[in-house]
């Protein structure tokens, strides 16, 4: 939390009220930062508190994906409001009772933990000591009893903010308390598996004709080919057993080529290809170009400057030669954009992992969600791939849970 005043450290905690002088500027100044930093603190937690309920919510409610996202974005600008809000009423506060003389026992209250009841029009408020009767007298009128609509720093200017944290309180009900964070370990080794982005390049899987493994499922079906995007070659000493789905995916006719050669893939796209069934609904360019389309919709202008560019041609009219031939060279366009490999393309990212029965997935953001080859999902980018116990684990300032590793930024977190 952003502290008051002064020079933004942490207001100390006083011993109590009676030992402080009542002609000490100084030492009332700090009670007053104590209490006003105390009651900013208060609220922070309760918006804190509120925001990862609804963040529990979404995750649990059955809106599509899209909606979800849009949700959590709502949510997110709601908390900065609410914080930067609560920050200014506290400043307020700060600067509005470090004027006003020692009086009434509500400063004492917040000593033991107690909540004064500033909303309140409180007997001792009018009911001040005899030492302070006379100061008193010297105050404005104007007191926190009788502040319009019962606001805190008695300003007409005061915005009012309700907040109703309450909606769907089933699905938070009995969400467990957070586990607080382990303290920190110098000497934590790192167990970090970098799982995102492109493979390492091979020039065959030599699965040798061993195509069934332990659990069913076929070995070219995520041998060292596929896991790039590429169909088996003769090298790689596959039969006619072959199921490497990219054997049968006409890519360079759906996505064009990059210099002569296949463009590399995002890998969320190759392990939606790895496991799309074939017999289902054909891997063509409009079929990807119909759910890259309806799903550009929740990406909003000025978020990336290379599908900003490729709206604005693609909703301009067309009266040139071979319309269709540009139709289908747009097409490929954006497939580049939303299927393509996250160190060559924009800021968003079209993932299969985000999908619902009426869509194959959604656009999502390069900074926030990552896809792990490992695990085959997608995450999100507090999550880190652990290679001793071979899955993501959540917080990257926190060990994984299975062997007690850390992630490669752990120490450097914790350090900063």
């Amino acid at each position: 939390m952003q502290r008051l005043h002064p020079n933004g450290g942490p207001a100390p905690r006083p011993v109590s009220w009676s030992v402080v002088p009542a002609d000490d500027p100084a030492a009332h100044e700090q009670m007053i930062k104590f209490i006003s930093e105390s009651l900013v603190d208060d609220i922070q937690s309760n918006i804190s508190s509120g925001f990862m309920r609804q963040v529990h919510a979404t995750k649990k409610s059955t809106m599509s994906p899209h909606d979800k996202a849009e949700r959590m974005r709502i949510v997110r600008a709601m908390r900065s409001s609410l914080e930067r809000l609560t920050e200014e009423l506290g400043q307020k506060f700060f600067e509005e009772f470090r004027v006003r003389p020692p009086v009434g026992r509500w400063y004492d209250s917040w000593l033991f933990n107690e909540t004064p009841q500033f909303w309140n029009a409180e007997p001792e408020w009018s009911m001040p000591s005899e030492p302070h009767a006379a100061a008193l007298a010297a105050l404005e009128t104007r007191s926190v009893a009788s502040s319009n609509n019962g606001r805190v720093f008695g300003s007409e200017t005061t915005p009012e903010v309700k907040v109703d944290f309450m909606e769907d309180i089933e699905e938070f009900e009995e969400t467990p308390e957070f586990a607080p964070i382990p303290e920190y370990r110098p000497d934590a080794p790192a167990t970090e598996e970098k799982t995102e982005g492109p493979p390492p390049a091979t020039t065959g899987c030599q699965c040798e004709h061993e195509h069934e493994s332990g659990d069913g499922t076929h070995l070219c079906q995520t041998c060292d080919c596929s896991n790039q995007g590429y169909g088996c070659i003769a090298s790689c000493g596959c039969d006619e057993t072959c199921q490497n789905n990219f054997n049968n995916i006409a890519l360079d006719n759906i996505l064009g080529t990059v210099g002569g050669s296949q463009m590399k893939l995002d890998p969320c796209f190759i392990t939606f290809l790895q496991k799309h069934k074939l017999e289902g609904a054909p891997i063509t360019l409009d079929y990807l170009f119909e759910h890259l389309l309806s799903g550009l919709d929740y990406v909003p202008d000025g978020n990336d400057e290379a599908i900003d560019a490729w709206r604005a041609t693609w909703e301009t009219g067309y009266n040139g030669p071979d319309p269709e031939a540009r139709t289908e060279d747009l097409q490929r366009q954006l497939l580049r954009l939303g299927l393509g490999p996250s160190d060559k393309e924009g800021a968003w990212f079209f993932s299969f992992c985000y999908l619902n029965s009426e869509r194959i997935g959604s656009w999502q953001q390069r900074d926030q969600i990552w896809h792990c080859r490992a695990c085959g999902n997608c995450s999100e980018r507090q999550e880190w791939h652990c290679g001793a116990c071979n899955k993501c684990t959540y917080g990257r300032a926190i060990p994984c849970g299975g062997c007690g590793g850390v992630s490669s930024s752990y120490h450097l977190d914790h350090k900063s």
